[in-house]
C-alpha cells in the first residue's frame, strides 16, 4: 500500500466559497431588479429583466465552473508506492507504472507556482504545488528513478527549482495556518473580555 497525496483543503474551500458568493450575487440581482421596478415603465422593466437574465446566465456559467473544480480538487488523490503512481480524479484512474516513464518535466515560478508532468509512452498526469506534501512526493519520485538509473528521464537544475519552489510553498502555507489559529484565538479571547466588561459594569452617571 502506497503514500496517498490530495490538494490542499483551502483549493476546495475557495472554490465552494465562489460558488456561494456567485449564488448571493445571483438573488440580489434579482432583488435589486424588483425593488427599482417598482412604478417604471414596461419598457424600463423589460430591459431591468434583460438585463439581470443575462448575468444570471453569467454568473451560473460561474458558479458551475466553481463547483466542478471544487468537486475534482476534493476527489483527486495520488497514491504513490514503489513500482507505480496512480493518480484519482473522480470515477478516472490512471496508473503509471515507475519503470515505464519516459519523462518528467518540472515548470515552476519561484517561490509562486509549480507543476510536474509525468509521461509514459501512452499516459501522463500533471501535478501542480497544490497538493500536500508536494515536495515529500517529489522527492519520492526521484528516488525512485535515480534507484533505477533512470536520471535521464528529468532534468536535476528543473528538479531543484520546482523541489525549492515546492518547499517553500508548503511552509509557507503551514505558517498560514497557524497564523489563523492565533488570529481566531486573539479574536475569541478579545470578544470574551469585552463580553465579561460589558456585563459587569453599570453604566451611568456618576455623582
Amino acid at each position: 500500500m502506497g503514500k496517498e497525496y490530495k490538494y490542499r483543503n483551502y483549493y476546495v474551500y475557495i472554490h465552494y466559497g465562489l460558488s456561494i458568493i456567485f449564488t448571493i450575487l445571483l438573488f440580489a440581482v434579482w432583488i435589486l431588479v424588483i425593488i427599482l421596478s417598482n412604478g417604471l415603465s414596461k419598457e424600463l422593466i423589460n430591459e431591468f429583466i434583460a438585463g439581470a437574465i443575462v448575468v444570471t446566465l453569467i454568473f451560473s456559467v460561474f458558479i458551475v465552473i466553481s463547483l466542478f473544480f471544487a468537486r475534482r480538487y476534493s476527489s483527486t488523490r495520488i497514491c504513490l508506492a514503489e513500482a507505480e503512481i496512480i493518480y484519482k480524479s473522480g470515477k478516472q484512474i490512471t496508473s503509471l507504472q515507475i519503470d515505464e516513464i519516459e519523462r518528467i518535466v518540472f515548470s515552476s515560478i519561484r517561490n509562486l507556482w509549480g507543476a510536474m508532468k509525468i509521461s509514459t509512452a501512452d499516459k501522463n498526469i500533471i501535478v501542480t504545488i497544490g497538493i500536500e506534501n508536494i515536495d515529500d512526493l517529489n522527492f519520492r519520485i526521484k528516488n525512485y528513478l535515480d534507484v533505477r538509473l533512470k536520471q535521464e528521464v528529468y532534468c536535476e537544475a528543473e528538479f531543484l527549482n520546482f523541489h525549492k519552489t515546492a518547499v517553500f510553498c508548503a511552509r509557507s502555507w503551514e505558517r498560514t495556518y497557524e497564523l489563523y489559529w492565533k488570529l481566531g484565538i486573539f479574536v475569541f479571547l478579545s470578544l470574551l473580555i469585552n463580553c465579561i466588561i460589558l456585563a459587569v459594569s453599570k453604566p451611568g452617571i456618576k455623582e
